[in-house]
């Protein structure tokens, strides 16, 4: 998890938690940021990176019918790609845990003729 202004660490993540009233020491403020300004358990979390994989958890782990999305960018082509060994935005503990926990893997290159409204998807 990153440590910029809405990954796990850093200002952001103190600030959600004090203002639920959770320790900063939680494992991802993702959850406990949505749980209290939204007020009620999420039924759907879509995410690009290991750095959302507690918030789909999270999310994916109420009870009823839930969503978890995982977008795999793969196209470096006409957006950006990233996967396992990047620096940015890495997939890796998600690739490997997406199957088994239910969620959608999404594979941006393969699953999506357009990205961007206007492109032609070349």
């Amino acid at each position: 998890m990153g440590s910029g202004p809405h990954g796990s660490s850093g200002w952001w993540g103190d600030y959600c938690c004090r203002l639920s009233g959770y320790s900063t020491g939680i494992k991802s403020t993702k959850s406990v940021a949505i749980n209290h300004f939204i007020g009620q358990h999420s039924i759907l979390a879509a995410g690009n990176s290991d750095g959302d994989f507690e918030m789909l958890e999270w999310t994916t782990a109420g009870e009823g019918e839930r969503l978890g999305l995982l977008v795999h960018h793969t196209d470096a082509k006409r957006e950006w790609a990233y996967d396992r060994e990047s620096s940015e935005g890495r997939l890796d503990r998600g690739l490997d845990e997406a199957d088994k926990k239910g969620w959608l893997l999404i594979d941006m290159a393969g699953d999506w003729q357009v990205i961007y409204p206007g492109d032609s998807g070349e």
